[in-house]
């Protein structure tokens, strides 16, 4: 890969997962025209996927998902975003990852673990005839919505941030990894700053 300034951090993550266990996979079928390069990560279990796209132009795009066949969740459920900063995702990565191996902590409702540790749950929403449960962070630069599914349309999690936007689309029930994944999507620290909350101290129960 040709990796520019901006895309160095992107690099470093990979270095990450891979002393983690994880095997990384250049994709010869990406966009040459474009100059793009796509590689996917897997988990050592096989079944938690990491692509990341890069363009010349030093534009990233960052997808999380379960691995077509995999072994590790009965559920699909995938999460993506431009241009996140590289820590936000390896954090991303490493929750998903481990919380399948600790289901029995790693299934409390996040919006719990929020309120918690200082989140505010906001008044509910009336979105598309359903309810949306919206929750702040204490210093007003993350929110988080819910949207429970109804008449077989599915869950919708949406995370915004100073830096980001993420949607959360899950497919069927909620796997066991989606709490641990939305709250280090949540408390992952911003750029230029020291995040909300304890991003690490608040999801290492979950661990």
């Amino acid at each position: 890969m040709n990796y520019t300034a901006g895309l160095a951090p992107y690099h470093n993550m990979i270095m990450d997962l891979l002393s983690d266990g994880w095997n990384a996979l250049a994709d010869p079928f990406a966009d040459r025209y474009a100059a793009a390069t796509r590689t996917h990560l897997t988990c050592p279990a096989n079944y938690l996927r990491l692509t990341l796209e890069m363009s010349s132009d030093a534009a990233v795009h960052c997808r999380l998902g379960i691995v077509p066949d995999g072994t590790g969740e009965p559920a699909r459920w995938r999460a993506s975003a431009a241009v996140p900063p590289a820590p936000y995702w390896l954090a991303c990565a490493r929750s998903a990852h481990q919380a399948v191996f600790a289901p029995r902590r790693a299934n409390l409702f996040p919006g719990d673990v929020l309120t918690r540790i200082g989140w505010k749950q906001l008044h509910g929403q009336i979105a598309t005839s359903s309810l949306r449960t919206v929750y702040s962070c204490p210093h007003g630069t993350s929110r988080i919505s819910y949207q429970a599914s109804q008449r077989a349309m599915p869950a919708l999690w949406s995370i915004t941030r100073q830096d980001a936007s993420v949607g959360l689309l899950v497919n069927a029930a909620e796997p066991r990894a989606l709490p641990a994944l939305i709250l280090a999507l949540a408390l992952t620290p911003t750029r230029g700053s020291e995040g909300c909350c304890a991003a690490q101290q608040a999801t290492q129960p979950l661990m």
